[in-house]
Protein backbone atom coordinates (compact mmCIF):
# COMPACT_ATOMS: atom_id res chain seq x y z
CA UNK A 1 0.00 0.00 0.00
CA UNK A 2 1.10 3.64 -0.81
CA UNK A 3 1.01 5.50 2.22
CA UNK A 4 1.31 9.44 2.08
CA UNK A 5 3.02 10.23 5.21
CA UNK A 6 5.61 7.75 5.23
CA UNK A 7 6.23 8.73 1.66
CA UNK A 8 6.72 12.24 2.66
CA UNK A 9 8.87 10.77 5.72
CA UNK A 10 11.21 9.37 3.62
CA UNK A 11 11.65 12.94 1.33
CA UNK A 12 12.01 15.42 3.59
CA UNK A 13 14.74 17.30 3.16
CA UNK A 14 16.92 16.49 6.24
CA UNK A 15 18.85 19.69 7.52
CA UNK A 16 18.13 19.37 11.13
CA UNK A 17 21.16 19.64 13.75
CA UNK A 18 21.55 15.96 14.29
CA UNK A 19 23.09 15.91 10.78
CA UNK A 20 26.91 16.14 10.35
CA UNK A 21 27.19 19.92 8.34
CA UNK A 22 28.81 18.42 5.17
CA UNK A 23 26.10 15.75 4.94
CA UNK A 24 23.10 18.04 5.56
CA UNK A 25 23.97 21.15 3.29
CA UNK A 26 24.31 18.00 0.21
CA UNK A 27 21.48 16.35 0.27
CA UNK A 28 19.10 17.59 -2.68
CA UNK A 29 15.50 19.18 -1.97
CA UNK A 30 12.39 16.88 -2.68
CA UNK A 31 12.16 19.01 -5.71
CA UNK A 32 14.70 18.66 -7.24
CA UNK A 33 15.06 14.80 -6.51
CA UNK A 34 10.83 14.47 -8.24
CA UNK A 35 12.48 16.75 -11.06
CA UNK A 36 15.63 14.54 -11.96
CA UNK A 37 13.57 11.32 -11.63
CA UNK A 38 10.52 12.76 -14.21
CA UNK A 39 14.09 13.25 -16.62
CA UNK A 40 15.23 9.59 -16.00
CA UNK A 41 12.06 8.03 -16.12
CA UNK A 42 11.40 10.01 -19.42
CA UNK A 43 14.19 8.80 -21.07
CA UNK A 44 12.21 4.90 -21.18
CA UNK A 45 8.31 5.89 -20.80
CA UNK A 46 8.52 6.34 -24.60
CA UNK A 47 8.57 2.42 -25.01
CA UNK A 48 5.62 2.04 -23.14
CA UNK A 49 3.57 4.70 -24.95
CA UNK A 50 4.00 7.03 -21.90
CA UNK A 51 5.21 10.18 -20.87
CA UNK A 52 5.07 13.46 -18.46
CA UNK A 53 2.64 16.31 -19.33
CA UNK A 54 3.22 19.46 -17.33
CA UNK A 55 -0.07 20.26 -15.99
CA UNK A 56 -2.24 19.66 -13.27
CA UNK A 57 -4.69 16.52 -13.50
CA UNK A 58 -8.34 16.12 -11.84
CA UNK A 59 -10.73 13.39 -11.57
CA UNK A 60 -14.69 13.58 -12.46
CA UNK A 61 -15.85 10.75 -11.74
CA UNK A 62 -13.45 7.88 -13.91
CA UNK A 63 -12.87 10.07 -16.26
CA UNK A 64 -9.81 12.98 -15.50
CA UNK A 65 -9.32 16.91 -17.32
CA UNK A 66 -5.76 18.19 -17.78
CA UNK A 67 -5.40 21.60 -17.36
CA UNK A 68 -2.62 22.84 -19.10
CA UNK A 69 -0.61 26.57 -18.77
CA UNK A 70 3.48 27.22 -18.02
CA UNK A 71 4.79 27.94 -14.43
CA UNK A 72 2.38 30.42 -12.57
CA UNK A 73 -0.23 29.67 -15.10
CA UNK A 74 -3.09 28.75 -12.55
CA UNK A 75 -2.15 24.81 -12.22
CA UNK A 76 -1.64 24.87 -8.44
CA UNK A 77 -4.83 27.10 -8.34
CA UNK A 78 -7.40 25.32 -10.08
CA UNK A 79 -6.13 22.18 -7.88
CA UNK A 80 -6.92 24.40 -5.03
CA UNK A 81 -10.46 24.95 -6.18
CA UNK A 82 -11.02 21.56 -7.09
CA UNK A 83 -13.25 20.90 -4.23
CA UNK A 84 -14.41 17.33 -2.79
CA UNK A 85 -12.73 16.18 -6.43
CA UNK A 86 -9.49 14.08 -6.53
CA UNK A 87 -6.09 15.74 -7.93
CA UNK A 88 -4.14 13.34 -9.45
CA UNK A 89 -1.19 16.37 -9.27
CA UNK A 90 -0.78 19.44 -9.86
CA UNK A 91 1.85 19.52 -11.96
CA UNK A 92 3.48 16.09 -13.91
CA UNK A 93 1.14 14.00 -14.90
CA UNK A 94 1.75 10.24 -16.38
CA UNK A 95 -0.08 10.13 -19.86
CA UNK A 96 -0.30 6.74 -21.31
CA UNK A 97 -1.91 5.26 -24.21
CA UNK A 98 -4.09 2.48 -23.75
CA UNK A 99 -7.07 0.42 -25.27
CA UNK A 100 -9.30 2.85 -23.60
CA UNK A 101 -7.44 5.82 -25.39
CA UNK A 102 -4.84 8.16 -23.37
CA UNK A 103 -5.36 7.58 -19.38
CA UNK A 104 -3.99 10.09 -17.04
CA UNK A 105 -2.10 8.61 -13.65
CA UNK A 106 -0.56 10.05 -10.53
CA UNK A 107 2.71 9.33 -10.18
CA UNK A 108 4.65 9.54 -6.03
CA UNK A 109 6.38 12.82 -7.40
CA UNK A 110 3.50 14.75 -6.43
CA UNK A 111 3.82 16.90 -3.47
CA UNK A 112 -0.07 16.95 -2.82
CA UNK A 113 -0.52 13.04 -4.12
CA UNK A 114 -2.23 11.03 -1.57
CA UNK A 115 -2.79 7.95 -3.60
CA UNK A 116 -2.38 6.31 -7.05
CA UNK A 117 -5.21 7.48 -9.39
CA UNK A 118 -5.50 7.02 -12.87
CA UNK A 119 -8.62 8.38 -15.21
CA UNK A 120 -9.40 8.07 -19.33
CA UNK A 121 -8.32 11.68 -20.30
CA UNK A 122 -12.03 13.49 -21.24
CA UNK A 123 -10.81 17.10 -22.20
CA UNK A 124 -7.70 19.16 -21.84
CA UNK A 125 -8.01 22.75 -20.69
CA UNK A 126 -5.71 25.46 -21.53
CA UNK A 127 -5.40 28.06 -18.83
CA UNK A 128 -5.85 32.19 -19.02
CA UNK A 129 -6.10 33.66 -15.96
CA UNK A 130 -8.92 36.95 -16.38
CA UNK A 131 -11.64 38.60 -14.91
CA UNK A 132 -14.58 35.95 -15.43
CA UNK A 133 -14.76 32.56 -15.99
CA UNK A 134 -15.30 31.12 -19.93
CA UNK A 135 -14.58 28.45 -21.88
CA UNK A 136 -13.96 29.16 -25.85
CA UNK A 137 -12.76 26.50 -28.32
CA UNK A 138 -8.71 26.11 -29.29
CA UNK A 139 -7.80 24.64 -32.09
CA UNK A 140 -5.53 21.24 -31.64
CA UNK A 141 -2.15 22.60 -33.27
CA UNK A 142 -2.25 25.72 -30.54
CA UNK A 143 -2.35 23.04 -27.52
CA UNK A 144 0.12 20.62 -29.37
CA UNK A 145 2.38 24.03 -29.60
CA UNK A 146 2.37 24.88 -26.26
CA UNK A 147 2.49 21.04 -24.68
CA UNK A 148 5.42 20.47 -26.87
CA UNK A 149 7.39 23.28 -25.83
CA UNK A 150 6.38 23.43 -22.05
CA UNK A 151 7.21 19.87 -21.64
CA UNK A 152 10.90 20.14 -23.78
CA UNK A 153 12.80 19.41 -20.60
CA UNK A 154 11.47 15.94 -20.46
CA UNK A 155 11.92 15.03 -24.39
CA UNK A 156 15.03 17.37 -24.88
CA UNK A 157 17.71 14.52 -24.04
CA UNK A 158 15.68 11.55 -26.15
CA UNK A 159 17.14 9.83 -29.26
CA UNK A 160 15.27 11.27 -32.59
CA UNK A 161 13.03 8.25 -32.74
CA UNK A 162 11.61 8.51 -29.37
CA UNK A 163 11.46 11.99 -29.40
CA UNK A 164 8.90 11.83 -32.59
CA UNK A 165 7.32 8.71 -30.96
CA UNK A 166 6.11 11.19 -28.17
CA UNK A 167 5.30 14.21 -30.41
CA UNK A 168 2.79 11.55 -32.27
CA UNK A 169 1.71 10.97 -28.93
CA UNK A 170 1.51 14.43 -28.12
CA UNK A 171 -0.33 15.03 -31.93
CA UNK A 172 -2.26 11.97 -30.92
CA UNK A 173 -3.58 13.48 -27.42
CA UNK A 174 -4.28 16.93 -29.09
CA UNK A 175 -6.22 15.55 -31.75
CA UNK A 176 -8.05 12.97 -29.61
CA UNK A 177 -10.23 15.05 -26.83
CA UNK A 178 -11.93 18.04 -26.24
CA UNK A 179 -9.58 21.02 -26.22
CA UNK A 180 -10.83 24.52 -24.39
CA UNK A 181 -8.97 27.67 -23.48
CA UNK A 182 -10.46 28.24 -19.71
CA UNK A 183 -10.00 32.03 -18.40
CA UNK A 184 -10.47 32.16 -14.52
CA UNK A 185 -10.64 34.09 -11.82
CA UNK A 186 -8.31 32.89 -8.65
CA UNK A 187 -11.00 32.18 -6.46
CA UNK A 188 -13.77 30.36 -8.86
CA UNK A 189 -14.20 28.00 -11.26
CA UNK A 190 -17.55 26.41 -12.82
CA UNK A 191 -17.08 22.88 -12.59
CA UNK A 192 -20.63 22.33 -14.02
CA UNK A 193 -19.13 23.47 -17.59
CA UNK A 194 -16.03 21.85 -17.33
CA UNK A 195 -18.45 18.96 -17.44
CA UNK A 196 -20.20 19.87 -19.69
CA UNK A 197 -17.07 19.72 -22.30
CA UNK A 198 -15.73 16.33 -21.04
CA UNK A 199 -16.23 13.27 -23.34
Amino acid sequence: MWDYETRVADLTIYDDADLDPPIAGWLPSVARVASNLRQIFSLFLPLWSAFFVHSCAVLLGEVSVLFLGPNGGGKSTVARLADGLSVLDDDHILVKREDRGFVAYSTPLGAGVRSPMAGRIGAMFLLEKGSSFSLAPVSPADVLQLVWHDNASTTMLLPRALKSAVFGLFLDLCYGVPLRRMTFMPHSIHWDQIRSVVA
